[in-house]
Formats: structure tokens, sequence, C-alpha cells
């Protein structure tokens, strides 16, 4: 079943635009798929949602500069829209965000990525599809 939403928002810093790119599609292990879980049956394990995000941009001052752009409605779009799952799209959005993140945290180890704090691991752990083991859930103490 697919189903499609869209999210509006205006004069979003970089950083604020790289935690909305992040939270919708984390940047984690590339080789792992991550899912949103959504509705009350969570903790059986249901409500797995992957989410294909594409952030399309507009240009505030092209858009209300003109009516038209030539035979259609000028909306200043910027372009056809970056695919969030594309790796190197993602890591440039969520990069500014990451060290305004990082900076405020001030891990006692030296992380250029929040996937390397343990509980950002433990949380994509958790978002993993399908789900970890249970060696693995053991392993990086979910269950204690």
């Amino acid at each position: 079943m697919t189903f499609t939403f869209r999210v509006y928002f205006e004069n979003h810093s970089d950083a604020e635009l790289g935690a909305l790119c992040w939270t919708l599609n984390p940047l984690g292990d590339p080789a792992k798929t991550y899912c949103h879980s959504l509705g009350m049956g969570k903790p059986l394990g249901m409500g797995g949602v992957k989410l294909d995000a594409a952030l399309h941009l507009t240009n505030r001052a092209v858009r209300y500069s003109s009516l038209f752009d030539g035979d259609n409605w000028q909306t200043g779009a910027t372009g056809a829209g970056e695919k969030l799952s594309n790796r190197n799209v993602l890591e440039r959005r969520a990069q500014i965000f990451e060290k305004c993140l990082l900076d405020k945290l001030q891990p006692n180890k030296t992380c250029t990525h929040l996937f390397e704090l343990k509980r950002i691991a433990r949380l994509l752990k958790m978002m993993e599809w399908p789900g970890p083991s249970q060696s693995e859930t053991r392993m990086l103490g979910v269950n204690d």
C-alpha cells in the first residue's frame, strides 16, 4: 500500500533543513534499510513504514518577482527535487545539522556523524528493516 503526503516548511536554516532531512531518512549504515514505526501496533512490530522522501525547494525571491513563467505560473521551483534516498544528497543536506548537534553534545570521542553515538546507533538498530536479531539486541543492551 502506498500513501503520499507533503511537509511544507518555510524559513528554515541549513541546520534545521538538515534535521528535517535526517529525520525523514536517517543517515546510518548505507547497507541497511531504516523504517519508521506508526500506529498502535508498534510494540508488536507492526506499522513499519519506509519513507521515500524527496526535497523540493522554492526560491521565494523568484516566486514572488513575477506571476508567470512563460505560459505557466511562477512557482520558484529550484529543480525536480532531491531524493533523500541518494546517500550523497542526504549527507550534504544533513552535514550542517550533524555538526551543529555534535558541537552542542560534545561527545567524549571524536564523531563526524550522529550514527557514531551509542544512543543514535541504538535508535537506528530499532529502525532497521528487517529488525535486529536477538543476539544483536542483547549485544546493544536494548533489552536492558
